[in-house]
Order: structure tokens, then C-alpha cells, then sequence
């Protein structure tokens, strides 16, 4: 059986930063709201959605940056949260060092950490960590909280493709044998 979801989503952006892709400086704050409803046959739940995001880049000497951004997100919902619904978390875009979409949870804030070495001006070198606070749902709707580790290195490079990036990541307690690769190309049209 199939689903449906309708809502309205409220956001709010406030972005001082001097580049957007390889800031040396500034800040960007980002609100989402969402407020819909889902609809599977004859069953109507209520979802609400909230995501927050607060980045600051503070120069450090010469050509390095450091860089600290927190996010906090959740998806509530009468009755139990589908799978299909939960945040996934892990991989490149959140927490590096554990597999894509390693955690499925209904709550969730991490902070990603870097200080970085402007290369270019859409290049850079960084070391990274990040760490995560996420409640994974149970099925009788209670959860576990988790408390993921990630930490590692990472390139981004400027390419007539767009800007490449990679990153080495380890996840709390690994050896450097059981490290993961996450490769990402974003560009701009």
C-alpha cells in the first residue's frame, strides 16, 4: 500500500558567509518547519519536521579555517514513525566515517569540526571529526540513543566537473583498515 504526504514548510535563512563554497569567514543559520499529513489507505496521521542548522567559519592564521557547524532534526508523528519517514544518517553529508545511511532515527543533532587548509579558491585540505546524538525508533515507538564518532581527513578539489570531493573517515574504535572512502561531486548551475 502506498502513501501519501502533503504539508507546508515554513524556512528561515540568514547566510554572512564571504564564498560559498570555500568560506574563510562568516556564518549561515538555516530553520526549516514542516507541518502534513500522511495518508496510507484509510489511516490519516499528523508528521511535523523541524531541522536547524548553525555554521560559523573562523579564520586561524594565513590560509587555514576553521569551521564548526551543528544541526539538530526530528520527524514526530501520531502513532509509530514509518521507516520510509526517519532521518538517515551516516556517510559524507553528516557523519563521515560510517556507512551511507548507517543510522535510521526519529531525532538527531551532530557537529562537524574541520580545520582547513585553503588550497585554492574551491580547493582545500581539511581534518575532520564529527559527533553525533541520535535516537533510533524501536518499534513499540520508545528508542535507543546512539552516540556516533567520526573523524579522519578529506580533499575538495575544483574540477571542470564541478568541485570533487574526498574524504577518509574512521568511526570510533576502527583501524585504519576498516576506514571508509566518500567520494562527492557537486557542481552549480
Amino acid at each position: 500500500i502506498g502513501s501519501q504526504f502533503w504539508g507546508v514548510e515554513a524556512a528561515v535563512r540568514y547566510d554572512t558567509r564571504d564564498d560559498l563554497w570555500n568560506p574563510k569567514g562568516g556564518s549561515r543559520y538555516e530553520g526549516t518547519l514542516n507541518w502534513g499529513r500522511v495518508e496510507t489507505g484509510e489511516v490519516r496521521r499528523s508528521r511535523r519536521q523541524f531541522a536547524v542548522l548553525l555554521a560559523h567559519f573562523v579564520p586561524t592564521g594565513g590560509r587555514s579555517v576553521a569551521a564548526v557547524s551543528l544541526r539538530a532534526e526530528g520527524v514526530m508523528q501520531s502513532g509509530r514513525v514509518p521507516p520510509e519517514a526517519r532521518l538517515r544518517l551516516g556517510g559524507s553529508a553528516t557523519i563521515r566515517g560510517h556507512r551511507e545511511e548507517a543510522f535510521l532515527a526519529t531525532q538527531a543533532s551532530w557537529m562537524n569540526l574541520e580545520w582547513r587548509l585553503l588550497l585554492g579558491r574551491r580547493s582545500r585540505a581539511f581534518l575532520f571529526a564529527d559527533l553525533g546524538a541520535l535516537k533510533e525508533s524501536g518499534t513499540d515507538g520508545g528508542g535507543a540513543w546512539l552516540l556516533p564518532v567520526g573523524y579522519g581527513a578529506g580533499l575538495r578539489l575544483e574540477s571542470r566537473m564541478g568541485q570533487i570531493g574526498l574524504d577518509y573517515g574512521l568511526a570510533r574504535g576502527e583501524s585504519p583498515g576498516q576506514g571508509k572512502v566518500h567520494l562527492r561531486v557537486a557542481n552549480e548551475f
